[in-house]
């Protein structure tokens, strides 16, 4: 029998910071979603790392130990270690997909080189902040015929998809009064962020991921926002009121307000709920008390294994479940499409399924218009 030649997924990963390595409270997301699809396709991987700063040997240790524990010898793995400002993206030889997971002033122009050498790209939200830099991408990825996605995670969270499916079903989708949306995390994550990303802030760290969760949810438009800061420009809460628009007319209120805060002293890793009331319902999301906790000499932590959680298989292997990864996964299966398509000779545009999933970028519109609303409220 003539050999037959193992798949090879070569992956570009710009930025080497929690979404990708993880950290003590950051599962690796990006490596454990990369990994976990070679395994199920038996496929080798050539991933290519590009950071700003020189790779430590922790880090190159972390990267390997993150493989070996998800795909042991079923596949092969060659890692790549790059200095941003050093690469050529024209030096990698066919990559399927770049991700993007480096700090926000830096999104447009690495999504712009990577578009023009009509590479994929999945990218951390935000996109980018501005609509002028939303609209020239967009405009790219349509002529040039390559997908960009944004990975908001939170619209595969089952109990946002379970109040999605309500409106509908429940024809509330015109009759929404009010929503009101509440997001806190600790403190020490944005001391985090502000080494790497001076120009972050908690609405773009924390609030467009809501955003784009309630554009999604009610397929509404933005028509009116104001902002309100306590406290510092970067580190402060923000409070937004805005006013939506559904595609039937129907105008509703949100109340949002995202804030770093103290929570190191409480068992909960993060505060989230979402609040939804229509003239027939009062929906209540908590997005964080997922109702497991743990306790251990040093603390006690509620958990949300419906975001992230990793289990031992009877061969020893981690599975990693949850949907911090299905987000990763699904844009992997885009791009592969893409590449296949390229590669056989046929249009990058014939897979409905596959559009239908980079099409959802285009909602992250509403998302970068708010960004752009506060920078322009904070005067810049």
């Amino acid at each position: 029998m003539g050999h037959v030649a193992r798949k090879m997924l070569s992956i570009l990963c710009f930025g080497c910071g929690a979404y990708t390595v993880g950290n003590n409270s950051t599962p690796a997301t990006i490596l454990s979603a990369i990994f976990t699809y070679a395994k199920e396709l038996r496929a080798d991987v050539t991933i290519s790392i590009i950071t700003r700063r020189s790779i430590q040997d922790p880090i190159r240790e972390r990267v390997e130990e993150i493989f070996t524990g998800i795909c042991g010898q079923s596949s092969r793995v060659s890692f790549r270690f790059e200095l941003e400002q050093e690469v050529d993206i024209t030096s990698f030889s066919r990559p399927m997909c770049s991700i993007v997971a480096t700090p926000d002033q830096s999104h447009y122009t690495l999504i712009k080189k990577l578009l023009l050498c009509r590479v994929p790209v999945l990218c951390v939200k935000p996109l980018v902040t501005t609509q002028l830099e939303y609209k020239e991408l967009l405009g790219l990825s349509d002529m040039l015929r390559v997908p960009v996605i944004c990975e908001f995670h939170k619209r595969y969270d089952p109990s946002l998809n379970y109040l999605y499916t309500a409106l509908r079903l429940n024809e509330e989708l015109d009759h929404i009064r009010s929503v009101d949306i509440f997001y806190k995390q600790p403190s020490s994550d944005y001391v985090c962020q502000s080494r790497s990303n001076a120009d972050t802030n908690v609405f773009q760290y924390l609030g467009v991921h809501f955003i784009d969760v309630i554009s999604w949810l009610t397929k509404s438009t933005l028509s009116d926002v104001r902002f309100t800061l306590f406290g510092q420009q970067r580190s402060g809460r923000i409070d937004s009121l805005s006013e939506w628009q559904t595609t039937n007319g129907a105008r509703f209120n949100l109340q949002m307000t995202n804030a770093w805060d103290a929570l190191e002293a409480s068992p909960k890793r993060s505060e989230q709920s979402v609040r939804v009331i229509t003239n027939k319902s009062d929906y209540i999301v908590d997005l964080a008390d997922r109702g497991i906790s743990r306790v251990d000499h040093s603390c006690y932590r509620c958990f949300n294994p419906l975001f992230s959680y990793s289990f031992v298989q009877g061969d020893g292997l981690l599975s990693q479940r949850g949907y911090a990864y299905d987000c990763i996964r699904t844009a992997l299966e885009v791009f592969a499409s893409f590449d296949c398509n390229i590669t056989n000779g046929g249009s990058s545009g014939s897979s409905d399924h596959r559009i239908a999933y980079i099409d959802r970028v285009r909602d992250s519109i509403v998302a970068v218009e708010m960004c752009n609303n506060w920078l322009a409220s904070i005067g810049l």
